[in-house]
């Protein structure tokens, strides 16, 4: 998992000092020197293991040896499945429910990821228990793998390089190969659906209201007074933003609403939401030269985009005479 106990300690400078530290001593006095949460492994495997727990000693971090690999760590075996994104996969125990999580929303595991040297990288156990992630907080494999389980299945993963750490720069203690997880699905929290795009994403509609800018806009429910928010002030809004293909990018849907610098938003949310009140609710179409120009990336997608924002409270800076 990308925010794991190891890997967050490794790759954020601001958090190397606290996991120095590593578990407490009474959790470390459990195991000697490591060797009850080692598998049987051959001596070229334990080898590596050895300079891995080395590299991650000599990079100020303490590995939590408290789960004790499988006998399979390294290998899957022949009655493992391949799955369509090209993770091995053993259900080791079935599922009590029937329905997937879907991308939106989150999922509470208990998991614990092993090196096929047998090193433990993370654990639920670790963490104190059962742990809540989003798609995005999981590595490839295990987000796509964990989409395919329902509630109460537990499954054996061997995820390959490229599923995991394997397209990251080396470092100190970050496994670039493949990584072995026990995960059980132990419950699955539903984010509401977006909103279903518009009809008119592409063209904007005759009725639309057009600035002198290029920005348009649509009324869709009026707002209360006739205060306006200016550049400086900050506001709070309920939003969700669609690519022209009717992908939805961003959302509060599931979330409530967000904080915004007026100033600091794309160019045409920024006009846009001077022109409001609040609880007026309006949907904006944004050609590319006031949104994120042409060049696309998965943050900021390029193109017209269209909004649909409510504009729920404004906080006016105070301002000096």
């Amino acid at each position: 998992m990308r925010s794991s106990y190891l890997f967050v300690c490794l790759l954020s400078v601001s958090a190397v000092e606290g996991c120095k530290h590593g578990p407490d001593k009474s959790e470390q006095s459990n195991t000697t020197s490591g060797s009850s949460a080692r598998a049987e492994v051959a001596p070229d495997l334990a080898a590596k293991r050895d300079q891995l727990l080395k590299a991650m000693v000599a990079a100020g971090v303490r590995v939590p040896q408290t789960v004790p690999a499988p006998a399979d760590v390294a290998i899957a075996p022949s009655n493992a499945q391949k799955l369509a994104n090209g993770v091995m996969s053993v259900v080791l125990k079935p599922p009590t429910a029937s329905e997937h999580p879907r991308p939106q929303d989150k999922v509470r595991l208990e998991f614990a990821a092993w090196t096929p040297e047998g090193v433990v990288i993370d654990a639920s156990q670790v963490r104190g228990g059962p742990v809540t992630f989003s798609s995005a907080e999981m590595l490839p494999g295990l987000a796509s793998s964990v989409a395919e389980m329902a509630a109460g299945e537990k499954r054996r993963l061997w995820i390959p390089a490229e599923l995991a750490f394997g397209g990251q720069r080396a470092r100190p203690g970050v496994p670039l190969g493949q990584v072995t997880y026990d995960v059980e699905l132990v419950s699955i929290e539903r984010t509401p659906d977006a909103p279903s795009a518009p009809p008119d994403l592409t063209v904007i509609p005759a009725d639309a209201t057009r600035t002198a800018s290029g920005l348009a806009y649509r009324i869709l429910h009026e707002g209360e007074g006739k205060v306006h928010p200016i550049t400086t002030d900050t506001v709070r809004v309920e939003y969700t933003g669609w690519t022209r293909d009717g992908k939805v990018f961003a959302t509060t849907v599931g979330k409530g609403s967000n904080l915004l610098g007026v100033g600091s938003a794309m160019p045409g949310l920024t006009e846009g939401l001077q022109l409001m009140t609040e609880g007026e609710e309006r949907l904006f179409w944004i050609p590319s030269a006031l949104g994120h120009g042409e060049e696309s990336t998965p943050e900021r997608p390029a193109g017209m985009l269209v909004f649909d924002i409510k504009l729920v409270h404004i906080r006016r800076v105070p301002r000096e005479n």
